[in-house]
């Protein structure tokens, strides 16, 4: 009977619309990402079975991956070094007379460049190389 009792409620009935609406499609997109990774994981047993079937695993090629990983890991440990080499000098440099220290900037730079790097190559080589195998 009164107007804004009246506005009131169909605003309510509107809110408990949308959020059965926004649940329905919450878990649409929870069942297209279930069935993604139901596919990936046929996928990757597929190409698995394919491999060991065709005996396309030898040990040629584990040697060749060994050297991939070594190789890989020899880079990031390589960068991480490369990232403590400036802080470490940029520290013992604090002990010359101030005119001749250089700025921080000099020690900066090389370290969040390098560091970038060990970055990307852990997140290449233990995320994304996870994902693809």
């Amino acid at each position: 009977m009164n107007a804004s009792q009246r506005k009131n409620y169909e605003k309510i009935l509107s809110e408990v619309k949308m959020s059965s609406s926004e649940l329905e499609h919450r878990e649409r997109i929870y069942k297209l990402w279930v069935e993604h990774q139901q596919k990936k994981a046929r996928t990757r047993d597929a190409m698995d079975s394919a491999y060991s079937d065709s005996g396309q695993i030898t040990g040629i090629s584990r040697f060749w991956r060994g050297v991939n990983t070594i190789y890989n890991v020899i880079f990031i440990l390589l960068f991480v070094a490369m990232f403590f080499v400036p802080i470490i000098t940029y520290i013992d440099q604090l002990s010359l007379p101030e005119k001749d220290q250089r700025s921080f900037i000099h020690f900066l730079i090389p370290s969040l460049i390098c560091g970038g790097f060990a970055v990307y190559g852990y997140y290449y080589w233990f995320v994304m190389k996870t994902d693809q195998e």
